[in-house]
C-alpha cells in the first residue's frame, strides 16, 4: 500500500513539497547522512538509556515540528532554545475572510428581505382594514338607504290610504289638498323652477343672436345707403326748381334699367341658351350618324372615299344647310361592296376611320367657335 500524498510544510494533499507556495527557504533540510540510522550505543549507555526510559510513559505525544526539525538538524543556525512558529496557509485565511463576508451578506440580505416581508405584511392589513372599513360603509349607507326607501313608501302609502278614507267619508277635496304632504309641492316647485330657469337661458341666448343679426343688418343698410347717395352738386344741378305735384310719376333716369329691360334681357338669355342646346344636340347627332357611318365601312372592310373632306365641308356650310341634309341621309343609305382583302386590310381601314375622325372633330370645333362670335 503506497504512502498518501501530502505536503508536510501545510499539511495538505493537494500538492507535494517541492511545489508548495509556502515553501520556507529558512527551513532547514537535512543533510542526505542524517537519513540512515545512527549507530548502536555502547552497553553501558544502552543500560542507562533503558533505565532514564523506563521512567517515561510507553505512548508519548510527537514533539511540535519546529523541536524535532532543530533537533534532527544540529548544523542549523538558529539555537535549540529558539521555536520556530509555522505560518497559516494563505488559502485558509482566505477561505476563513470569504466566509465571514458571506455570512455578512446572507445576514444582510436576509433582514433585508425580512424588511421587505415586514413592509408587504403591513401593507397588506392596512388594505385589509381598508377593505373592510368600506365594506363597513357601504352596509351602513345601503342600510340608510334602504330605511329612507322605507320611510318614505311608508309616508306614500299612509297618505294614499288617508286620502282613499277620507274619499270613502265623504270629505270634500279642499280638505285632501290641504292635508298633501309638503315633500311633494316642494319637489314640484324645483322642478317648475328648472323648467323657468331653462327657458330663461333659452330666451337669452335667442336675443342676442337676435340682436347681433340686427346690428350686422343695420351696418349693411348704412353702407348701402352712403354708396346710393348722390353728391351735393349733383342733386343741385339736376334737381328741379319745384318739387314735382302729388299724384304725378316719378321720373326715372335714364340710365337707370326698368322691369322691362330686365325681362328682354331674360328672354334674350333663354334665347342664347336654347341655340346653344340646339347645336349641341345637332353636332351629337352628327357625332353618332358619322360613327355610324365609318363602323358600317370598317365592317364592310373598304376604305371611305377621297372627298370625304370635301362633303364634310359642304356639310358645315352655314348657306347650305338642305345640302347637308340630303347628304347626310345618302350617308346612312350608303352601301358599297366588299373589296377584296388584298387591297385594304381591316387594321389600315381602322387607322384611316380614327384620321377621319379627329378631322371631323376638328372642323366641328371650328364650327361651333364661329356660332360662339356671331352669339348664335
Amino acid at each position: 500500500m503506497s504512502t498518501p500524498r501530502f505536503c508536510f510544510n501545510c499539511n495538505t494533499r493537494r500538492h507535494f513539497a517541492r511545489d508548495c507556495p509556502y515553501r520556507q527557504p529558512s527551513f532547514p533540510h537535512q543533510p542526505r547522512a542524517s537519513a540512515f540510522p545512527p549507530l548502536s550505543p555502547p552497553p553501558s549507555a544502552a543500560n542507562s538509556s533503558m533505565r532514564s526510559t523506563s521512567q517515561a510513559p510507553l505512548l508519548a505525544l510527537p514533539p511540535p515540528p519546529s523541536t524535532q526539525s532543530a533537533n534532527l538538524n544540529p548544523n542549523s543556525n538558529f539555537s535549540s532554545g529558539q521555536i520556530m512558529v509555522p505560518k497559516q496557509p494563505w488559502w485558509k485565511l482566505n477561505q476563513e475572510k470569504l466566509d465571514r463576508v458571506f455570512e455578512f451578506m446572507a445576514s444582510e440580505l436576509e433582514a433585508r428581505q425580512e424588511a421587505i416581508h415586514e413592509k408587504e405584511r403591513l401593507l397588506k392589513e392596512e388594505e385589509e382594514k381598508r377593505k373592510v372599513k368600506e365594506a363597513e360603509e357601504k352596509a351602513l349607507r345601503k342600510r340608510k338607504e334602504r330605511q329612507d326607501f322605507e320611510e318614505r313608501i311608508g309616508t306614500i302609502v299612509g297618505s294614499k290610504i288617508n286620502n282613499a278614507c277620507e274619499l270613502f267619508l265623504g270629505k270634500s277635496d279642499v280638505q285632501r289638498h290641504v292635508a298633501a304632504p309638503d315633500s311633494s309641492r316642494t319637489t314640484h316647485i324645483e322642478v317648475e323652477r328648472d323648467r323657468l330657469e331653462r327657458q330663461v337661458d333659452t330666451l337669452r341666448c335667442e336675443y342676442e343672436s337676435i340682436k347681433k343679426n340686427m346690428e350686422e343688418f343695420t351696418r349693411t343698410m348704412k353702407l348701402s345707403g352712403n354708396a346710393l347717395k348722390r353728391s351735393g352738386a349733383g342733386v343741385c344741378i339736376t334737381s328741379p326748381s319745384e318739387a314735382p305735384a302729388r299724384g304725378k310719376a316719378r321720373v326715372v333716369g335714364v340710365g337707370t334699367p326698368t322691369s322691362d329691360d330686365f325681362q328682354k334681357l331674360l328672354k334674350a338669355f333663354n334665347a342664347v341658351k336654347e341655340g346653344k342646346r340646339i347645336a349641341d344636340m345637332e353636332v351629337q347627332a352628327l357625332k353618332e350618324r358619322f360613327e355610324r357611318a365609318i363602323s358600317k365601312l370598317v365592317r364592310q372592310g373598304r376604305t371611305p372615299r377621297s372627298n370625304l373632306a370635301r362633303r364634310m365641308n359642304e356639310a358645315l356650310d352655314d348657306d347650305d344647310q338642305d345640302a347637308q341634309e340630303t347628304h347626310e341621309d345618302g350617308l346612312d343609305d350608303l352601301t358599297l361592296p366588299p373589296s377584296p382583302p388584298k387591297r385594304a386590310s381591316e387594321r389600315l381601314a381602322f387607322k384611316t376611320a380614327t384620321t377621319e375622325r379627329a378631322e371631323f372633330l376638328k372642323e366641328t370645333k371650328k364650327y361651333l367657335k364661329r356660332l360662339k362670335k356671331h352669339d348664335l
